[in-house]
């Protein structure tokens, strides 16, 4: 079953809306539903990338999905992290799309150095990658406002945090960030709402604290969760208080965001089990 559901939103973008370059192609951004794990597919005008990759089992949906929605490349994937639900099988994922780069974290874990020879092994240059850091092609525009610093052996609190312009549209992929690196990006960014969030950690209590909302206020958050561990009530609460249309991966299954054709409805998303 598939719904299509259309949300008329006057919200204010994070900074000035990037310019579409149009070549007639929809620029998308996929949320898929892979059990409380992050798989995030930006389909852009003029390039498609891949935010983290998941579990290690749900390579093979990804690949379908891709195949299924007629993405039959990935220029770039970013990992926001090491931990397994992030990292997933990105090197059977390069090996199967032929991935060119990988953008990681340069903090310290064990994972690290594994994975940055076992992608160069199949050919895949990878690039660690700090705050400022930024990629632009056509329409969508990433740039990288954390993490501020090292957290040490907490991973979660490594996360790179994007920043999103993509076909007019503002989103915040906030990885699995916790209160820490929360608080570290606000005392230190200038941020203004956004329209579109991609709830961090699974909309655990661990983050989305009261002033992180507050500060971000989006009018869309998307919480990729499994319904049983994520996510739970504190963090949810915040995001409702902040009156935010709430999309939740094992309620919703995959969703779909991209920029309306109609001028006065700003955002599409759509939604679908599989």
């Amino acid at each position: 079953m598939k719904k299509l559901i259309s949300i008329i939103m006057a919200v204010f973008l994070f900074s000035t809306p990037v310019k579409a370059y149009c070549k007639g192609n929809e620029s998308k951004v996929h949320f898929l539903n892979t059990i409380q794990s992050d798989a995030i597919i930006i389909e852009g005008d003029s390039a498609n990338y891949l935010i983290d990759c998941g579990w290690s089992y749900c390579r093979g949906y990804i690949l379908s999905y891709l195949k299924n929605n007629n993405i039959d490349s990935i220029d770039a994937i970013v990992l926001t992290h090491y931990h397994d639900d992030h990292r997933g099988d990105v090197v059977g994922i390069c090996k199967a799309l032929d991935v060119k780069r990988v953008y990681m974290s340069p903090h310290e874990n064990k994972y690290k150095y594994k994975l940055q020879k076992e992608l160069k092994n199949i050919g895949v240059e990878v690039d660690f990658i700090k705050r400022g850091w930024n990629i632009k092609c056509g329409n969508v525009l990433l740039t990288a406002i954390g993490p501020i610093k090292s957290h040490g052996t907490i991973e979660n609190n490594n996360s790179i945090v994007l920043s999103g312009q993509i076909d007019g549209i503002s989103y915040l992929f906030a990885g699995d960030m916790e209160a820490d690196e929360e608080y570290d990006i606000l005392k230190n960014t200038i941020i203004e709402k956004y329209d579109v969030l991609k709830t961090p950690h699974h909309g655990l209590d661990t983050s989305s604290t009261e002033e992180f909302i507050e500060t971000v206020k989006p009018a869309v958050a998307v919480v990729t969760s499994d319904g049983y561990e994520s996510p739970e009530g504190k963090a949810i609460k915040n995001i409702e208080n902040s009156g935010a249309k709430i999309y939740r991966s094992d309620k919703n299954g995959n969703i779909v965001i991209k920029r309306s054709l109609d001028p006065s409805i700003r955002i599409q998303i759509s939604t679908e089990f599989k």
